[in-house]
């Protein structure tokens, strides 16, 4: 399903409508449509656009589901982000029980073959995606609804949108590549596309399609070139930077903790911003059941006593704020305390780290995810550590992917001579 999105001119004074972009159910753009404030008619319309051959709309219902999510939102606010996905997750069940049936597709006539659309099966894959986030076998669906949109968007391309299965070869996956390098992406980045292509083929060969994965005939971009997302903070500054958020912890707490938890446990954003109180062992020490979309592992990290100190800081401004602490809070929220409802992404470390660097500019061209660089190209550096201790740190399935933070991977030390 596609992942929802405002359409243009949502924000536009003069338009008396709002749309938003609810996704694709088998090939087919759903949409609502909701009066905007700038609505001077009496007649207020509330209804589901689609078009199927020729453009209809549904009203049955809408009205009333739509205003009591507002009221629902007077006494749990969410920000925009969450809003378009509560709207998605609220109509689904109308498009597929409703609307759908009406219009003739049902699940028996959704079935895969060699000859079904490929921007319909690309459509069930998302999905599918979406229910593995429902049983819980993803922490995030970010990458996967990125990705998936990405991969639709291609298949609605004119000369696309009438391809089937049996269509698919090598030379479609080479222009899908080129289509996505015209978005200035790095070669890393289009690899890891193609990467989620071979998992869509891997998901049709366990629905007994019998069909080659031409993904695999395509050679990785080459990287060796491009330059490094991700840049080495210098010993200087970084030390600087922990002084400052040290001297200041007690107004950025959850960036000072999350900085912490990246550069010492080698930590992604999005896993610190998973992290729940039912996972924190404040007496041992411990922060159990990180989880590893990558190869779906979990591991237990142990953390240090500068961390336990601001877990127990934001744990104290949350009582304060007359919030009761239970297992299912999230560790990063907002005003420096937990979290209730679903986590924040990895943007609000981000946009948390940017309102520290409005007082600090010093610091402003840092990216959070550059503490973990650092550590593990630090760690490489440090001839004692184990390399295979630093992939474990780091949560590494391969020891290949630990050896691209290692600068010193080309040059080779001397065999002295002996006398």
């Amino acid at each position: 399903m596609e992942n929802l999105q405002k359409t243009g001119n949502l924000e536009s004074k003069k338009s008396p409508y709002n749309k938003f972009k609810l996704g694709i159910y088998n090939g087919i753009s759903f949409e609502l449509v909701v009066p905007s404030k700038s609505n001077k008619s009496k007649r207020d319309r509330y209804y589901i656009y689609f078009c199927n051959k020729r453009a209809c709309q549904f009203a049955t219902g809408v009205k009333s589901l739509y205003l009591n999510y507002l009221q629902g939102l007077k006494i749990t606010p969410r920000d925009s982000k969450e809003k378009l996905e509560d709207l998605s997750n609220l109509f689904k069940n109308i498009i597929e029980t409703k609307i759908l049936p009406k219009i003739g597709i049902t699940e028996e006539n959704i079935k895969i073959s060699l000859n079904t659309k490929v921007i319909r099966v690309v459509d069930l894959f998302n999905q599918y995606q979406e229910n593995r986030k429902i049983r819980k076998e993803l922490q995030t669906i970010d990458t996967y609804r990125y990705k998936g949109n990405r991969l639709l968007s291609y298949f609605q391309l004119e000369k696309n949108k009438n391809l089937l299965l049996k269509d698919l070869n090598k030379n479609v996956w080479a222009e899908y590549r080129d289509f996505l390098l015209t978005y200035k992406i790095e070669n890393s980045t289009v690899n890891s596309f193609i990467v989620f292509v071979r998992q869509f083929y891997g998901w049709l060969l366990e629905n007994e399609i019998p069909i080659i994965n031409h993904a695999k005939q395509l050679k990785p971009l080459n990287i060796s070139q491009q330059d490094e997302t991700y840049n080495v903070i210098s010993y200087q500054t970084l030390k600087q930077l922990f002084l400052t958020f040290e001297n200041n912890k007690e107004r950025y707490t959850r960036v000072y903790l999350a900085f912490l938890l990246i550069y010492e446990n080698l930590l992604r954003p999005v896993q610190v911003c998973n992290i729940r109180v039912r996972d924190i062992d404040l007496e041992k020490k411990v922060i159990s059941a990180i989880n590893n979309n990558k190869n779906q592992s979990k591991r237990n990290i142990e953390v240090s006593d500068k961390v336990i100190e601001l877990i127990k800081f934001i744990y104290e401004n949350t009582r304060k704020s007359n919030i009761t602490i239970t297992p299912e809070l999230y560790l990063l929220g907002g005003y420096n305390q937990l979290k209730t409802g679903l986590p924040n992404g990895t943007k609000s470390i981000r946009e948390a780290f940017k309102i520290f660097t409005r007082e600090f500019p010093t610091f402003s061209g840092i990216k959070p995810y550059e503490a973990k660089v650092t550590s593990i190209t630090s760690q490489f550096e440090e001839s004692e550590i184990p390399v295979d201790e630093i992939r474990r740190r780091a949560g590494h399935s391969k020891l290949e992917t630990t050896q691209i933070y290692n600068k010193a991977k080309n040059i080779t030390k001397p065999y002295k001579l002996k006398l």
